[in-house]
C-alpha cells in the first residue's frame, strides 16, 4: 500500500519487532490517546502495565490470532492483532505516522494470507461506517 508518497507495509511481527512495537504502543497512548487517559497516571500506568516488550513478544509468540506490524521505510510505526475469535485487539499508530494511512492498512491486511488467524471484513465495515 502506498500512502502520501510513502509505502506503508504490513506483515506478521516477529519476535524481533516486540521492543519496537511496544514503543509504538506505549508512546500512541500516551501521545494520541488523551482523551480517554487525561494524563491521569494511574490510568496510564493501568493501560501501559502490559505494553512491555516482553508482553508483546508473547503476543507474538501466541498461536492464536494474528500481531501485525506496520512498515514506512523499515520503521514500525504502527502495531494490530486479530484474536483468534477474529476480533480488532489493536489498533495503534506511532504519533509521527498519525494521518498517513497506516491504521487503515493494518486494518486492510488480511492474515489469511500469511496463513495465521482469523479477519473479520464486516467487523472492519462495521467500524469504519461508525466513524463516517
Amino acid at each position: 500500500m502506498r500512502i502520501a508518497g510513502e509505502a506503508i507495509t504490513v506483515r506478521p511481527a516477529r519476535p524481533t519487532d516486540a521492543a519496537a512495537a511496544s514503543a509504538v504502543l506505549r508512546r500512541s497512548i500516551q501521545h494520541l490517546c488523551r482523551a480517554d487517559h487525561g494524563d491521569d497516571p494511574a490510568v496510564l500506568a493501568a493501560w501501559l502495565g502490559n505494553k512491555t516488550p516482553a508482553q508483546v513478544a508473547g503476543w507474538i509468540a501466541a498461536p492464536e490470532g494474528c500481531v501485525l506490524v506496520a512498515e514506512v521505510d523499515g520503521m514500525v510505526c504502527g502495531v494490530g492483532s486479530i484474536g483468534g475469535d477474529g476480533r480488532i485487539g489493536l489498533n495503534y499508530v506511532a504519533p509521527e505516522a498519525r494521518f498517513r494511512g497506516v491504521s487503515t492498512a493494518l486494518l486492510d491486511h488480511d492474515p489469511l494470507t500469511q496463513g495465521r488467524g482469523s479477519w473479520s471484513r464486516p467487523l472492519f465495515d462495521r467500524v469504519i461506517h461508525a466513524f463516517r
